[in-house]
């Protein structure tokens, strides 16, 4: 892999930032917290998204905008361009001119990074990409896994992975094996079930052609009847025919009878409607003025229930008005303030009494604690009243230990007389307790105060309510009155629209001319649909005497023709039945036949079957010596890569250690020439032949980027991937000038393995083995930093 260019929109300190780069050795060289490190962590960024930091980190603080890092590289014969922001990212591959996309999306083009380069983050920061403050040899996030890093970057876990693909198919090739020699037919078994087909098959063939016999008869006997058949047919529908006329023309006689009346009736019943037309007319002019009249009486007798209502209304309005009392509001309102005030007072005498019960409480909770207290300095007294009367009894001080001399006073009458006091004080706080159990008479006081302001707010709440009731009842009645007075101005007006008088004599003579008019004038509505009844009855028997007439004429015809035929109806159903019975057994018997083919075709496809049966045992026969084979191939191919896996991973620490003491040698000038790798992966420095026990941080530093640095080698040698690229930030910090200038000469030895070698250093003085300089610069007036190409100025001669 060969770094080419790093583009930089908003990243960290760099607001922009286009940097070329080529084969070599270069140096990034800048002041600290310039950018050094940052124009290196894009290469990281973008190949995997990983930065320092939370990404919110990454935009310009001072300048804003959106981040992007745009990596291009050689790997192989082929440039690769890497491009990631915040929210996507994108791998193309160079075509000509032109870009393709291979892969897209922050995790996508992370993931084919990683199996382009083939190495994962923490592997590639490992080996080629050594960050600033990160030398240490082998530094992974989970601890204890270098052997299995170290081969994942060189490749031999694949061999891992080929060793279980092994066992898992040799496996498999042991079931198969097994589950085909379980399932396996017996073959001698299989050539007997092909003999019983094979003679199933000749009994069908025999059934069948038995079947396809019976089908020809039948249909010889079909064409003999054939020609008289159709004769036979039509006798028998004719016969039946002439039947059903004889039937049809007695129906229609007897309907013909009946239409002849119904026209008699009708005619009678016109006549008579023509004789009422003068009556209905008379009928007609009387009903129109009694109907008149009619409504003036509806009028005159609504008059009277209007008047009625009125007076009632009068009525009712006059016992409300005595009901209403002026001052039910200001009752309301009186004893709506006298609740309020009962309610106020209730709550400043619970108050009062919580306040009490409070008080109370606290002078029981405080007797109850001085108890306690006094009782717990008694019983550590007395404890200690105890121990000093042993020492004292033995003449030692129970404080130093010495002896006491003649006269001393003894510790213990002390004790006993602190101890009597704290009974005393004992008993006065129990007598307080049990005077305390008592309820006292603030509190007494205060609970009958509550209970008393408790039944004043019932008495203002049942006064409050009764005043309440009775303000409503008085809205009820005024809303009452109002709406009555309504009601009989309305009445008022509706009886000065109503009549006031009524012919009663001149109303009762039209109903007597009514009723006697109205038998007359129903029969005339009765007759309304004689005349058109007349003109149907006329048609219907005019119609059904032409369809009498038709259907004699149609049973002559029948009979002439059964004559023509020369078939009675008894010799024509003969022949029917015997035509039709020919006819029903040709289906049944194709039937059969069609059975017997299908019998034939199964018992050929049985045949079939047992000679399918018996290439599928052939085939499996030589399937089972297939499997036989490949889980005995499998199972030695998998044994080989174990062995072989084994081999490489116990090569590791060996070659490291070489490829290390070689570079250890270059830097320290030979004092340094052998390192020794453990089972952990921790490394020992010699002296000669002695083993250095304790290292100073100079001298760790050199050993870590040996390490480092016989890591990449061996990755780059070993595994066969496309990495020529080797970056170090800030590797020269501990070491000596000496030692500085060795790792400078190294790095050129080292151009066949890695032709391109960027370093990052603060230090000036590293520019004499190296093939380019970059400087970045923070320019603090536009709070931003800039890489520019830097040429030393030639030595004077």
């Amino acid at each position: 892999m060969i770094l080419r260019r790093i583009e930089l929109r908003s990243f960290r300190q760099f607001v922009e930032a286009d940097v070329d780069f080529d084969l070599g050795t270069t140096i990034i060289l800048g002041d600290n917290g310039s950018g050094k490190t940052t124009l290196l962590e894009a290469v990281k960024y973008a190949l995997y998204g990983d930065c320092r930091g939370k990404i919110d980190s990454l935009p310009n603080m001072h300048h804003g905008g959106k981040t992007t890092v745009a990596v291009e590289f050689d790997l192989g014969d082929k440039r690769y361009r890497c491009e990631r922001s915040k929210a996507d990212a994108r791998l193309l591959m160079a075509n000509g001119s032109d870009w393709d996309v291979i892969a897209f999306s922050l995790n996508g083009v992370k993931d084919h990074c990683t199996k382009l380069i083939g190495l994962t983050c923490e592997q590639f920061s490992n080996s080629y990409f050594t960050e600033q403050k990160q030398i240490e040899f082998l530094k992974f996030k989970v601890a204890n896994r270098q052997q299995e890093e170290i081969s994942q970057m060189l490749g031999i876990e694949l061999l891992a992975s080929a060793c279980k693909t092994a066992k898992e198919r040799t496996k498999a090739s042991a079931f198969a094996l097994q589950e085909m020699q379980t399932i396996l037919e017996s073959k001698d078994q299989l050539l007997r079930d092909l003999a019983e087909k094979e003679a199933a098959v000749v009994q069908r063939s025999l059934e069948r052609e038995a079947a396809t016999a019976a089908v020809v008869d039948a249909r010889g006997k079909l064409e003999k009847l054939r020609p008289i058949y159709g004769k036979a047919e039509e006798v028998v529908a004719i016969a039946g025919r002439i039947r059903n006329r004889e039937d049809v023309g007695r129906q229609l006689k007897a309907e013909l009878d009946n239409l002849k009346k119904d026209l008699d009736s009708a005619i009678a019943e016109s006549a008579e409607r023509c004789a009422l037309d003068d009556v209905a007319k008379q009928y007609e002019a009387t009903n129109a003025k009694h109907a008149e009249m009619t409504k003036l009486l509806g009028k005159f007798g609504e008059r009277e229930k209007l008047q009625f209502s009125l007076d009632q209304s009068s009525k009712e309005i006059e016992v409300l008005t005595k009901l209403i009392k002026p001052d039910a509001e200001a009752i309301l309102a009186k004893a709506t303030d006298a609740h309020e005030k009962a309610v106020s007072d209730r709550g400043k005498r619970g108050n009062e009494l919580q306040q009490a019960l409070t008080a109370w409480h606290e002078e029981q909770r405080k007797n109850t604690s001085e108890i306690e207290s006094i009782r717990n300095d008694t019983a550590r007294l007395t404890a200690e009243l105890q121990e000093v009367e042993v020492a004292e009894a033995k003449g030692i001080c129970p404080t130093c230990g010495q002896l006491l001399p003649d006269g001393h006073a003894p510790r213990s009458e002390d004790l006993r007389k602190q101890i009597a006091g704290l009974e005393i004080r004992l008993a006065k706080a129990t007598s307080d307790q049990d005077a305390l159990r008592k309820e006292p008479a603030v509190v007494v006081n205060a609970i009958a105060a509550e209970k008393e302001s408790v039944v004043a707010v019932e008495t203002a709440h049942a006064a409050m309510f009764a005043a309440k009731n009775e303000a409503d009842k008085q809205r009820d009645v005024n809303t009452k009155i109002a709406e009555l007075r309504a009601a009989a101005a309305e009445i008022g007006k509706k009886l000065a629209d109503s009549p006031t008088s009524f012919d009663r004599a001149a109303y009762d003579a039209q109903g007597e001319q009514l009723a006697e008019l109205l038998p007359r004038f129903q029969r005339w509505l009765a007759l309304a649909n004689a005349p058109e009844a007349e003109k149907r009855s006329r048609t219907r028997f005019t119609e059904k005497q032409a369809q009498f007439e038709q259907e004699k004429a149609s049973q002559a015809a029948d009979k002439a023709r059964m004559s023509e035929l020369g078939l009675d109806e008894a010799m024509a159903i003969d022949v029917r039945r015997e035509f039709t019975q020919a006819e029903s057994a040709i289906p049944h018997l194709e039937e059969r036949v069609v059975s017997c083919d299908k019998a034939l075709i199964l018992a050929n496809g049985a045949v079939n079957g047992c000679k399918e049966r018996l290439e599928k045992w052939e085939e499996s026969a030589a399937k089972i010596e297939e499997h036989r084979h490949s889980r005995d191939l499998y199972k030695e191919v998998g044994d080989a890569m174990s062995e072989l896996r084994t081999q490489l991973n116990s090569e590791i620490r060996p070659t490291l250690a070489a490829f290390a003491a070689e570079t250890l040698m270059q830097i320290t000038d030979g004092r340094y020439s052998s390192v020794d790798i453990d089972e952990s992966f921790r490394a020992t420095l010699y002296d000669g032949d002695n083993k250095k026990a304790v290292i100073s941080g100079g001298e760790e530093d050199v050993l870590a980027l040996a390490l480092r640095i016989a890591l990449s080698r061996y990755v780059q040698e070993k595994s066969g991937l496309p990495l020529s690229m080797l970056i170090l930030d800030e590797v020269f910090g501990s070491l000596d000038a000496d030692r500085k200038q060795n790792v400078l000469q190294m790095f050129n030895g080292l151009k066949s393995i890695f032709p391109q070698i960027i370093l990052i250093s603060h230090v000036e003085n590293l520019t004499e083995h190296v093939d380019r300089i970059l400087h970045v610069r923070y320019y603090p007036t536009e709070r931003l930093s800039k890489v520019e190409e830097f040429t030393p100025e030639p030595a004077l001669l």
